[in-house]
């Protein structure tokens, strides 16, 4: 059994006991079990190089892992501006003054 300390991006400590011919893919799996986080989200560093997924846990030099959360997202769609807004206000206020002139019409 090999012990491992997984420090987490709110700087709390997790530790872990897992066997030495492990990989950091099953550390990931295991991870993904006990904090409920994907493992497509998990990056593990030492000494500030990421780990790649085939590394066994006895080739690492420190028993020390940090663990950056690496989440998908991106930009929000632009808003129109307040030009097209009022571009678009002004069309549907026409729109509906003409359907009212009709009904008017038609009461007649």
């Amino acid at each position: 059994m090999e012990t491992l300390f997984l420090t987490m991006p709110d700087q709390t400590t997790e530790t872990i006991h897992l066997s030495g011919d492990c990989s950091i893919a099953a550390l990931k799996h295991h991870l993904e079990n006990e904090l409920f986080l994907p493992v497509n989200t998990q990056h593990l560093i030492s000494n500030s190089v990421e780990l790649s997924d085939d590394v066994l846990l006895a080739d690492l030099d420190t028993d020390t892992l940090n663990m950056v959360y690496l989440l998908p997202g991106g930009c929000r769609y632009k808003k129109a501006t307040s030009m097209f807004r009022w571009k678009w206000k002004k069309k549907r206020t026409r729109r509906l003054q003409r359907k009212r002139r009709k009904m008017r019409m038609r009461a007649r």
